[in-house]
């Protein structure tokens, strides 16, 4: 069976002391920043359209997950930042499982399900997730809390599995580097 699993971050979150916004533009301190909801929006023709017009890593979702809000993380980020996408998609958004999840559970409901796989999640473990999904090292330990510019592609034919890093490149500023391993 093979597999096609693309790892993101959560988009912009608002600076420190300063309050996220709704979609709707109403004050909400667990949501994305401005700069977060063009990246949203970004994303959707990036997974929606764009992926169907290269042969890179990157292919439009049948699966949606995204970190649930928590005790620990109440934010509703993860689920901002791929709604639209959903939405275009005709899916919904899967918070089945949260950041108080083994990710290694994640991992393995991921591996069963069909098609390709998009999950947002929050940037602390998604390193782990990674390793989990793929078993193996080569993914870098820590995702960078100022990167939320980069797709994670996982992707496997058999056994044998492959991790790519994959610029947005989306907005200004976007950086056109992978993550150092």
């Amino acid at each position: 069976m093979s597999h096609c699993i693309m790892l993101i971050r959560h988009a912009e979150k608002p600076s420190a002391g300063l309050g996220g916004v709704s979609e709707t533009g109403a004050a909400d301190p667990r949501s994305l920043s401005v700069a977060g909801w063009r990246r949203a929006g970004a994303l959707t023709r990036y997974f929606a359209i764009a992926a169907e017009c290269t042969n890179g890593p990157i292919r439009r979702p049948r699966h949606i997950l995204a970190a649930p809000p928590s005790g620990e993380h109440p934010s509703t980020r993860p689920t901002d930042t791929v709604r639209s996408l959903a939405d275009v998609l005709g899916l919904t958004v899967n918070q089945r499982w949260s950041d108080q999840t083994s990710v290694h559970e994640l991992a393995r409901a991921v591996l069963g399900m069909d098609g390709p796989v998009l999950i947002c999640w929050r940037h602390d473990q998604l390193p782990a997730l990674a390793r989990a999904i793929m078993r193996d090292d080569r993914i870098p330990s820590a995702w960078p809390a100022d990167r939320f510019d980069i797709t994670w592609a996982l992707f496997s034919s058999g056994d044998v599995w492959h991790f790519e890093q994959v610029p947005q490149c989306l907005l200004s500023g976007d950086v056109d580097q992978a993550i150092t391993v």
